[in-house]
């Protein structure tokens, strides 16, 4: 294995992990409770407090995150398909035979391209998705500073996006929304939410009080 190839195997690893946090992201900071956070800010956490501020501003960070996964799963397909399919044509030409090497370059490009797409689905969106709904606040956590940084240098782009797709939601009639800052529930309105937890089994009685 030469260097090149052992540089371009690591930028594709960067890239799936890279994808994998912008999914976790999105999936901690809908699933994570922000009453466990908000503890931790009053205790003086201030990691904490960017992951609550995220989740607060959810249609921006799920803005962000989207653009983070489409930047990494461009450049994952645009680095790792050629460098994978170029490191595979050599023994695929031994075995198809030197008298047919556009038949081995197409076998390797197929073969590539299975590789990527099965280690970006694994690693790069399955797992981290498993992980931040397992531990949704630990992962909102870890996530925080990285997300709070991509958001901060490619604010306007962001801001664009939305805009875009907040003017295609008007087009179409739909009300726009801003997601992250729930309205005020009743009291009837929580009652019949604690007492669902409590018959499922989410939360027990001795929780309640």
């Amino acid at each position: 294995m030469d260097s090149e190839f052992l540089i371009g195997l690591g930028v594709v690893g960067i890239l799936i992990a890279a994808n994998g946090v912008f999914v976790a992201t999105e999936f901690a900071y809908v699933t994570a409770r922000r009453a466990r956070l908000a503890e931790r800010v009053e205790a003086g956490d201030g990691t904490a407090r960017v992951a609550l501020d995220g989740m607060r501003n959810l249609d921006r960070y799920i803005a962000s995150s989207q653009l983070g996964i489409t930047m990494a799963s461009i450049a994952l397909g645009f680095i790792g398909e050629p460098i994978l399919a170029h490191a595979l044509e050599p023994t695929l030409e031994q075995l198809v035979g030197a008298f047919a090497p556009a038949a081995a370059h197409a076998i390797a490009v197929a073969i590539a391209l299975f590789l990527i797409t099965a280690a970006h689905l694994i690693f790069g969106e399955m797992a981290p998705k498993t992980v931040a709904l397992q531990k949704p606040e630990s992962v909102a956590l870890f996530v925080a500073w990285p997300m709070r940084i991509f958001t901060l240098v490619f604010s306007p782009v962001i801001s664009l996006l939305n805009g875009a797709g907040n003017f295609v939601l008007r087009l179409f009639r739909i009300p726009v929304t801003p997601i992250g800052h729930d309205p005020m529930l009743s009291a009837k309105d929580l009652a019949h939410a604690f007492a669902s937890s409590a018959s499922v089994g989410i939360i027990s009685r001795r929780e309640l009080f």
